[in-house]
């Protein structure tokens, strides 16, 4: 298939995993194969599926097309997360939630430093109290 279209083959994995995953959900499925819907969204609706939340996220596909449809992606995220948030209060069980996180930083000669981390929401409350605090600390100084 890779050869007759010109995709890579991880990009058939992903789609053909999508496929298999949007037989559960139609409204989902119909919006992908007109466009509406892109791999991008569909790994993101994918995240909310999980057996606590399954049965909501069938009832939800159409306000969460809506989502997608009328607002860009980043603004599509924030409402898959909302939806989350209040459809699964409790996230992932913390021993994913600390499976999940990560942090890595590296100092550059010039003494500045770049990092990249992934936070449970509650070290991410605490973390980024922590930054703002630091950051009005050093600015009144």
């Amino acid at each position: 298939m890779a050869a007759e279209t010109g995709a890579s083959a991880p990009e058939i994995r992903a789609v053909a995993r999508a496929g298999i995953w949007l037989a559960d959900f139609p409204v989902f499925a119909r919006a992908f194969a007109d466009g509406v819907l892109s791999l991008r969204h569909i790994r993101e609706l994918k995240r909310l599926d999980k057996p606590r939340t399954h049965d909501g996220l069938l009832l939800a596909q159409d306000e969460l097309l809506g989502a997608a449809r009328d607002h860009d992606f980043v603004e599509f995220t924030h409402r898959v997360a909302t939806w989350a948030i209040n459809h699964d209060p409790d996230g992932d069980d913390v021993k994913d939630q600390v499976e999940a996180t990560s942090c890595s930083m590296t100092t550059h000669t010039d003494g500045s430093i770049t990092g990249r981390f992934r936070l449970d929401p509650l070290s991410a409350a605490a973390v980024g109290s922590a930054l703002e605090n630091e950051v009005q600390r050093l600015h009144n100084q």
